[in-house]
């Protein structure tokens, strides 16, 4: 309020000066907010308006809706450029990307389902239960993936390692003699030596097959003698004791063509 003692003319001075300051401070608040739209995260509302969200440049199927690191691989998300309004699709496991659901969940641990939308499975891989990822060159250098131009050409490599050399087992084969005995002399004495077929193996004496063979010689000794009788089980008999003798020896793996010397010298 003017006093009422004040002249006309102090009355304009103290008006005038009032608007000045008036003026003053109306001028110091546009530069103000000038001023303000020109700092670091004064356009939030811009680009929260430019961005359609964020997501990790690794795993680009994990979005959200503000910025900061990916819980699965801990790289900082990226913003997703806006091309007009996004349909959401469905909600899926953090853990697990097989499990959605068309509403928003928690999984068992209490994390949030993660939101899918159109434009994050635009790209669909054309190989069943794979997925494209779109690296740049940043995700590129950390991976550690080269590539190169595909040509014709032959592939070798020099590798050096330690092996065992064995035998064949296929072609072995372990001789079992069926008597008793010792052996006296080995003409075959190392592992993996030729040999060929009808080679002598050794040497084997065996008290059990030489009396067999006795016993062989006097049964043809005494069907010899049989056969004078005119007796025909007689005759039989000496027959059956040579049949039975003889088929002791082939029991024995006794080659047809010594049983043949044996028969003609009867000599064990």
């Amino acid at each position: 309020m003017i006093p009422r003692s004040w002249t006309p003319r102090r009355t304009r001075w103290a008006l005038g000066l009032l608007g000045f300051a008036l003026s003053l401070l109306a001028l110091l608040a546009a530069g103000a907010l000038v001023a303000g739209c020109g700092r670091p995260g004064s356009d939030k509302k811009t680009t929260s308006k430019q961005n359609a969200g964020y997501r990790c440049p690794m795993h680009p199927t994990y979005t959200s809706d503000h910025p900061g690191d990916c819980p699965i691989c801990g790289m900082k998300l990226e913003p997703i450029p806006a091309s007009g309004p996004r349909r959401l699709l469905y909600y899926r496991n953090p853990m697990d990307p097989s499990v959605t659901s068309p509403v928003a969940l928690k999984d068992p641990m209490g994390m949030d389902y993660i939101a899918v939308y159109s434009d994050d499975v635009a790209a669909a891989s054309t190989v069943e239960g794979r997925a494209i990822v779109e690296l740049g060159a940043n995700e590129l250098a950390l991976t550690g993936i080269q590539t190169t131009t595909a040509r014709s050409g032959r592939l070798g490599r020099t590798v050096r390692a330690v092996g065992e050399v064995k035998a064949d087992e296929t072609r072995i084969r372990q001789v079992q003699t069926k008597i008793s005995g010792w052996v006296e002399k080995l003409y075959v004495s190392a592992s993996g030596q030729a040999v060929r077929k009808g080679q002598p193996l050794l040497t084997l004496y065996s008290p059990e097959l030489l009396a067999t063979q006795e016993e062989f010689v006097r049964a043809l000794e005494s069907a010899a003698r049989f056969e004078a009788s005119d007796v025909p089980e007689v005759r039989r008999g000496g027959q059956e004791l040579v049949e039975s003798a003889r088929r002791r020896l082939v029991l024995f793996d006794v080659p047809q063509k010594f049983l043949a010397q044996l028969e003609r010298t009867k000599q064990p």
